[in-house]
């Protein structure tokens, strides 16, 4: 079984691929939640085209700020940049 991909295509959830990765990589917890961009740089190879060029200015701007790419700060970035700008009111209204 392949690690799950984020291309980025209409209708893909990023918070699905984020839940997705930590299940698949749910055996390498530590290397997560470390300070180190490691389980970063992992997970890259399965972004897709449009979010490896929003990926490569994410690293970018991690090295000019001299930040540690970490898994919690990544994830952050990513939301940030293709959760829609709905999203709490979305998944408010969203019946249980």
């Amino acid at each position: 079984m392949d690690p799950p991909t984020y291309e980025e295509k209409f209708g893909e959830d990023s918070e699905l691929w984020i839940f997705s990765t930590e299940e698949y990589y749910a055996n390498k917890r530590g290397l997560m939640e470390a300070d180190t961009p490691d389980f970063v740089t992992m997970s890259s190879s399965s972004l897709g085209k449009s979010v490896l060029n929003w990926y490569r200015a994410f690293s970018s701007d991690c090295e000019a700020a001299t930040t540690s790419q970490t898994w919690k700060l990544f994830k952050l970035k990513l939301r940030e940049h293709f959760r829609p700008k709905d999203f709490e009111y979305n998944v408010r209204e969203r019946p249980l």
